[in-house]
Formats: structure tokens, sequence, C-alpha cells
């Protein structure tokens, strides 16, 4: 089972990933010193270290140290929603989603578990839009498109992406919503769909339907998945690719030792 992702992947999309990497590094940069004019306001430490850990990700320190990286990205991220809790705005609100939209790609070249925090920014939209209309303050044109883009979720424009890697990740990703998985699970790539195989977050009837799939690395993805019904790994026992066939008798297998365990000890 290891292997089956391995097998997959081949030389074209690893180079295809090496050249979005650069590419990635590249955007953030130049991302990085448009939005900095719009924070002012915001902590200057964390304006900072965010330049910096850009600045690590162009040099390619990325590698030395990608873990230490993540959880630095993560810490500042924090610092700066203490700083919307204090001075909050649509225009700050709108930057600091850039800026998580921005982590996030740093996040997927770490290999790192992605930031989805929707409920979060709802919250905050809604606090902002409470205020507004207690100062009875009429919204303009511009504060109206803010608040249509702060409301389009963080997974989905993350799952829309071009590059099949950052729908992978949001595949992955145990907080993306059900209905984006059911999106992703009739993505054209299929180590996207294997993604929601895999993902512990995805429900059982969505399961079955993956169970379905034409390509047998999806069909194998969601064997060991603990919501995977013994009625679809016995429909696997006769499935077309004998490695799936095994492994679907291997997860019944074990699942019976497990269940007669459990009526010794009981």
């Amino acid at each position: 089972m290891g292997n089956i992702f391995d097998d997959f992947t081949g030389k074209s999309k690893e180079k295809e990933k090496r050249k979005y990497y650069q590419k990635v590094a590249r955007k953030l940069k130049k991302q990085y010193n448009k939005l900095s004019k719009r924070y002012r306001e915001l902590s200057v430490k964390s304006k900072k270290e965010i330049k910096s850990l850009v600045g690590e990700l162009a040099a390619g320190e990325v590698y030395k140290d990608s873990q230490r990286l993540a959880i630095r990205l993560q810490n500042n991220l924090i610092l700066l929603m203490q700083e919307l809790d204090t001075r909050l705005s649509l225009e700050k609100l709108s930057d600091f989603r850039e800026i998580v939209l921005t982590v996030n790609n740093i996040l997927v070249a770490l290999n790192e578990e992605l930031l989805i925090i929707d409920d979060y920014l709802a919250c905050k939209l809604n606090q902002t839009v409470e205020y507004m209309i207690e100062l009875d303050c009429e919204m303009t044109e511009e504060q109206i498109k803010l608040v249509k883009k702060i409301s389009i979720p963080l997974a989905m424009e993350l799952a829309n992406n071009k590059n099949y890697f950052i729908r992978e990740a949001v595949a992955k990703n145990q907080q993306t919503p059900d209905f984006i998985l059911k999106k992703l699970a009739e993505d054209k790539e299929v180590c996207v769909r294997a993604a929601v195989a895999g993902n512990p977050s995805t429900s059982s009837s969505l399961l079955k339907k993956l169970a379905n799939d034409q390509r047998s690395i999806v069909r194998a993805s969601l064997i060991t998945h603990s919501k995977t019904s013994t009625s679809i790994l016995k429909k696997l026992l006769s499935d077309k690719r004998e490695y799936v066939q095994k492994a679907a008798k291997s997860e019944l297998s074990k699942r019976k030792k497990q269940s007669l365990g459990a009526k010794k000890t009981g």
C-alpha cells in the first residue's frame, strides 16, 4: 500500500512542483511588499517576521528546517489575529485573508497541513458588519466587494486552484468541509480523488461513491478508512486489480480479529 502513491507520481509532475515552488517564492515576496503597505496599523514585529520567512523561502532555506518554518508562520498569524481582535476593519480582514492564502501556499511547499480558518473569518466578518450597522455607516461599493470576497471560504478558493497539488492538500485536510470534499471527489486528477478517499473526515456515503472510481489507486486508498463499510470491502474482494483485492482481504481479516478481541475482553 505504501508504494501506491510513489508509483503514480511521475518525473514530469515532480518537475512541475519544483517550478511551482520557485514561482511561489517570487510571488510571495512581491505580494508581501504590496500587502505591507496596507498593514501599517498591524504588529510591526509580525510584518518583519513574515517578510523574513518569505525571504527564507526564496533563498531555499525552507528545505533546511521546514517544520520550524511552518511553526513560525503559524505563530505569526496568531499575532496578526490578536491585532485584528483590537483593530478590526473590512480592509484589515481582507488583507489578513490574503496573508492566510499566502501562508497556505508556503505550507503546501513545506508539505505541511493547511490552515482552514473559515469559521474565524466568518465570525470576524459578522462582527465588522454589525459594528458598521451600529454606527449607522453606509458601505461603499469597495467595501461591499470586500464583504463578498471575504465571504468566499478559503477551502473553496484553494479547491479551485489550477495546481493539482494545492487541491490535493485541501483534499487531505481534515478541516475541509464535506461539500468541498464532494467537489474534489470528482477532480480530474486521480491523486486528488485518492486524497479524499484517505481523508478521515470523508463521509461514508462519499466513500461508497469513491469505491466505484475507475482508478484503482482511489479504490485502494479507502480500504483502511474507518468509515469504509464491510459491504464495500467485500465488494472490493472481487476488484479487477489484484493488489486491491489483497488489501481488502487484509483489512477484513484485521477487523475480524479486532471484533473477536473485543468480544473476549467484554
